[in-house]
């Protein structure tokens, strides 16, 4: 019995953290296509801190891109200039790159993919979400989880007696 339920316990736990207590949103799950000289910019917003953002950018036809994850204040030069001053992450000549990224403050951003070549159009997959992990939900799995580990000790240790009866009519 207490083989089972033992078992049990280690399916509900890889199950619980297949399914992580996080929040995820997709920001942007599409194919663009990227003129010679063009940048394709998404602008997002973070209203809370601590968001990790996952991003991927796949070069499907044409030539490499340059991506850039920047903050406000760039993004903001970087439209007016076409330059900005520091990148939170910067990734020239790719043709395919996936990342995550912790944002430690709220507040705005940007992803670009410039497509720097004179002559060629790049047909790239752009994908971004944003998640967060809540730890109040960790912390109460972590005390389901515990309890569930006691239970099963005092199982082990015959100090619980589960009793099946069967009854008649």
């Amino acid at each position: 019995m207490a083989r089972y339920a033992i078992l049990l316990l280690v399916i509900v736990n890889l199950f619980l953290l297949a399914i992580h207590p996080s929040l995820a949103q997709v920001i942007e799950n599409r194919t663009v296509e990227l003129q010679p000289g063009y940048a394709y910019i998404i602008c997002f917003e973070t209203k809370m801190k601590d968001i990790t953002i996952h991003y991927k950018v796949e070069v499907k036809a044409g030539p490499e891109v340059n991506v850039y994850l920047l903050d406000r204040a760039n993004c903001e030069k970087y439209n007016k200039t076409y330059e900005y001053d520091e990148a939170i992450r910067e990734h020239e000549s790719v043709r395919v790159i996936e990342e995550e990224v912790k944002l430690e403050e709220a507040g705005e951003y940007c992803l670009i993919i410039e497509n720097l070549s004179p002559t060629q159009t790049a047909k790239v997959y752009v994908f971004l979400e944003g998640k967060r992990v809540f730890p109040k939900t960790l912390i109460v799995l972590a005390i389901v989880v515990a309890v569930a580990i006691v239970v099963l000790i005092h199982i082990n240790k015959g100090k619980l007696k589960l009793c099946l009866r069967k009854t008649s009519k």
